[in-house]
């Protein structure tokens, strides 16, 4: 354990709001306007977006499945086909201009004449540029902090903005149910803790911030993630530190672990690590490569992608000795 102090969690405080889900500051006011606050101040929505850009992981899942009028999206560039998230349904058509994930182009979403911008699960870079997109068009980001908003939050929250507040329950509910049942599937592994990182030649990084979107679902199904303490976590909740430190997971139930670069298998993204092989973990077949797609997903758990989550981990935990 390193001894430092985690970032705590911005709290909204909307004074005067009617909440929606928790902490989540969403008004009516008596234009028709819709006002919500959020980490980086106020959006005031005039009225339903006929022209909507969804510029983050989970504005874009949630924003497809409520049928919202897009006219740009992020662009997937690990998709299939270099474009669309493999959860995405139905597929963007190509009329639907593709917005760089990384990079504000602020000159394209100028043309693309948004009445509504969504990126509260965009990249950080999104927030950084808030009021220049808020000058383009009303722009949500993160309510609470980059990537640590629940999911029935968020999607109760764009279905509101997007005019399409019904179908947000039952999407919710759906996603609730899978877990459960996920669970319930795997009672025999209750308690069992699980290790989350990517892994570089050179370089460890383990995702064990406890506010973690991933983590908080790893306990969700039953596991025990694995969490540590740092100063400087990234958005996605993980910190960097020598590849000798992945020796401080050999002793979990269950390793994930996603290569950054190519590797097809845990004994290749492991070789630059001597022993690595000994670890308890990798030596009784319980360290599993997570590939790009499913990285992904974990960025930002949604009601969208949570069937694609829970498929891939049934597989995962088939393939995990229980022993």
């Amino acid at each position: 354990m390193i001894p430092a102090t985690i970032s705590r969690r911005a709290v909204l405080m909307g004074v005067g709001c009617a909440l929606l889900g928790v902490r989540t500051g969403i008004a009516h006011g008596d234009d028709g306007a819709i006002r919500v606050r959020h980490s980086h101040g106020e959006l005031t929505l005039p009225g339903a977006p006929k022209r909507i850009v969804a510029a983050g992981y989970s504005d874009l899942a949630i924003a497809r499945a409520l049928d919202a009028p897009l006219v740009g999206a992020m662009r997937y560039g690990a998709g299939l086909d270099g474009h669309n998230f493999p959860w995405v349904q139905p597929a963007l058509s190509p009329e639907i201009a593709s917005v760089p994930a990384g990079r504000v182009d602020l000159d394209l979403l100028r043309e693309l004449e948004p009445d509504l911008i969504l990126a509260a699960t965009a990249y950080h870079s999104y927030g950084d540029h808030y009021d220049r997109l808020a000058e383009i068009a009303p722009t949500l980001v993160s309510v609470r902090r980059n990537l640590r908003d629940p999911y029935a939050d968020l999607t109760r929250l764009i279905a509101r903005l997007v005019g399409r507040p019904e179908p947000a329950d039952r999407l919710v509910a759906n996603a609730d149910a899978a877990i459960a049942a996920f669970a319930e599937r795997h009672a025999a592994r209750r308690g069992r803790t699980i290790a989350y990182a990517q892994v570089t030649a050179n370089s460890f990084h383990p995702i064990v911030d406890e506010t973690a979107l991933a983590l908080d679902l790893f306990r969700r199904i039953g596991l025990k993630p694995l969490v540590d303490r740092a100063d400087g976590f990234d958005c996605n909740g993980s910190f960097m530190r020598p590849l000798a430190d992945l020796r401080s997971i050999g002793s979990a139930d269950i390793a994930l672990l996603a290569p950054i670069g190519k590797a097809a298998s845990v004994r290749e993204l492991l070789a630059p690590l001597p022993g690595a092989g000994t670890l308890p973990v990798v030596a009784r077949g319980r360290a599993h490569i997570v590939d790009t797609h499913l990285y992904d997903a974990l960025v930002a758990p949604n009601p969208v992608n949570i069937p694609f989550i829970l498929a891939r981990l049934d597989t995962i935990l088939a393939a995990t000795p229980r022993s």
